[in-house]
């Protein structure tokens, strides 16, 4: 297992390489694309400032079926957090992408995720839900997941 250490505001954040720790940490089989992913990098002052970039980014845009629904709201937000992340100056991959399920109720959905303090953790980006809550059924139906 391969530890790298730095320094941001006075502690220390291990980045964890992909395969003991991204792909454990998932409820759903995933495969990574960076080498290292920084998993203290995402909290509250993160979230909030990505919410709120993210909400004045697609202003002015309407659910539309088909042409702006739910995967472009989640790839908009999956793409917005790589950019703040990268602005911010981030050295690794950031545990934050998209996934489709299909929903208890019925039809297929797409919504966003992120890895805080070893949990997985659900973004709806339509309303900006964070913390939504999967059922087991529907974390099972997970398919396409991105990161």
């Amino acid at each position: 297992m391969w530890w790298w250490f730095k320094k941001k505001e006075d502690f220390a954040i291990k980045v964890m390489d992909t395969s003991s720790a991204v792909k454990k940490l998932l409820p759903f089989k995933v495969e990574p694309m960076d080498s290292f992913y920084d998993l203290h990098f995402i909290d509250h002052k993160f979230l909030s400032k990505l919410l709120s970039k993210y909400k004045y980014y697609i202003r002015g845009h309407k659910y539309t079926k088909d042409s702006f629904d739910c995967d472009d709201y989640a790839l908009h937000l999956h793409s917005r957090a790589k950019l703040l992340a990268s602005e911010l100056g981030i050295k690794a991959g950031l545990p934050f992408g998209s996934i489709s399920y299909t929903q208890d109720r019925g039809g297929k959905h797409r919504i966003n995720f992120y890895i805080k303090d070893c949990k997985t953790v659900f973004i709806e980006p339509q309303s900006g839900l964070v913390e939504k809550v999967l059922s087991r059924k529907e974390i099972k139906s997970i398919y396409r997941p991105i990161i």
